[in-house]
């Protein structure tokens, strides 16, 4: 299969941030953050990682604007010290809702707990769209 590649139209990137507290950094981004930019930028979820960041934020935006808009905002919460930009510049697969991803059980029966939708009723398996089915993460 060939891996082409075309300009989707958006600005994808990570937000990759030191923060001092990650946990309630990543907790309000997606609280404030996660379900408001309609098609003008959408911020997927926010990852507390381990290394020289501690937050990461993919984010999908309409322009470049939009993208430092977002990292301005973001930038505001308390406890945020920094935020790099890195930006997308290729996609593999090159339709990004293509991509895989695994839903594992542990999560399929969160879900199930919290009355959340599943994707499917068999928890612990790869899904076709993940993460955009999964709206969980």
């Amino acid at each position: 299969m060939k891996m082409e590649q075309f300009d989707s139209g958006r600005i994808r990137a990570y937000l990759l941030i030191k923060s001092v507290n990650p946990m309630s950094v990543a907790a309000k981004i997606y609280k404030d953050w996660g379900e408001i930019g309609g098609d003008e930028y959408v911020v997927n979820r926010a990852d507390v990682v381990y290394g020289e960041f501690n937050v990461v934020v993919p984010v999908d935006a309409i322009s470049e604007d939009k993208l430092r808009e977002v990292e301005k905002d973001i930038g505001g919460i308390r406890d945020v010290k920094s935020i790099t930009i890195a930006k997308v510049s290729h996609h593999y697969p090159a339709l990004t809702y293509v991509a895989h991803g695994f839903v594992s059980e542990q999560e399929g029966n969160f879900a199930k707990e919290k009355k959340l939708p599943l994707p499917d009723e068999d928890p612990g398996r790869r899904r076709k769209k993940s993460p955009g089915d999964n709206p969980w993460g």
